[in-house]
Parts: structure tokens; C-alpha cells; sequence
């Protein structure tokens, strides 16, 4: 755990913040974004795929399957792969499942806060996906969200 997180988590067993009366408070929940959740579909051309999120000004995005089950994520710097390879090395378009990144680190529903702190802290990535126990995409998870949770729990 870095040494951010338990700052904080000591603020909370210090007795600053009640944990059992907040515990609601102290999932992911309050900060994950449910609706309108922008999900790709695997198929969608890729060029298609980086203009909606353009449009969307997003970072990135679930690419799920009928059901809404995660099947990857594609991310801005996944987009300007296919952008750099199209122009300067005249690969061919390709669709979204080719360039998205298979291997996702998602978040659950109902977890923890500080493990999406501590998840945040240590990898690269602006924003995941959050499933629910089916693996469906229910909703996204964006640092700008945490860090409003993190303000949230220190003017408390």
C-alpha cells in the first residue's frame, strides 16, 4: 500500500471519519460513472471508434460483446497506434478488436475506495471499467472521480 493511502487510512482509524457510519461512502460506488456508459463493440471500425471517443472527449472506453460482457478496452493510446501505423506506415484500418487492449484491470462494484486509490497510485491507466459479478459493464471509473472522493472524505 503507498504510503498516500495509509495517510489516509489512518485519517479514517484515527476516528476522523466513522467508518461503520460512512462505510457506504467508503466503497467506489458514490464515484463511479453509471450512465450514459460509452461501450465499443469489437466490429467497429477502429478510425470509427477513436472519432466517438474524439467526440465524446473521453480517454477511453469498454469494448464489450451483446451482452455487455468486457471483452477488452480501448484507450486514446491504443487509437494513436492505428492512427500512426495508417499514416506513416500505411497499415491498413483495422476494427477495435484488433487494437484494444485485451488484458484489462477492472474494478468490481461495491469495492473498496482506497483499493481503487491504490490502483490509481501504482498503474498507468485514467480510468477503468467497473463489472458487476456477471462481467457485464455497468459503469467507469475515472481518477478525477477518486481524487473528488478523496477531497469529499478530508472536508468531512
Amino acid at each position: 500500500m503507498s504510503e498516500s493511502v495509509s495517510e489516509l487510512a489512518k485519517y479514517v482509524h484515527q476516528g476522523h471519519i466513522d467508518q461503520n457510519e460512512h462505510e457506504q461512502e467508503l466503497t467506489i460506488d458514490n464515484y463511479v460513472t453509471y450512465s450514459p456508459v460509452l461501450c465499443l463493440d469489437p466490429q467497429t471500425s477502429i478510425t470509427v471508434a477513436a472519432n466517438t471517443m474524439l467526440n465524446s472527449n473521453i480517454s477511453g472506453a469498454p469494448v464489450v460483446n451483446s451482452s455487455g460482457k468486457l471483452l477488452g478496452f480501448l484507450s486514446e493510446k491504443d487509437c494513436l497506434k492505428h492512427a500512426y501505423d495508417e499514416k506513416y506506415n500505411q497499415v491498413p484500418s483495422g476494427v477495435t478488436k484488433d487494437y484494444m487492449t485485451k488484458q484489462v484491470v477492472v474494478c468490481r462494484t461495491n469495492s473498496p475506495l482506497f483499493e481503487a486509490v491504490d490502483l490509481f497510485l501504482k498503474l498507468p491507466f485514467h480510468v477503468y471499467p467497473v463489472i458487476d459479478e456477471e462481467g457485464k459493464v455497468v459503469g467507469v471509473l475515472q481518477r478525477s472521480n477518486i481524487l473528488k472522493a478523496i477531497c469529499d472524505l478530508k472536508t468531512h
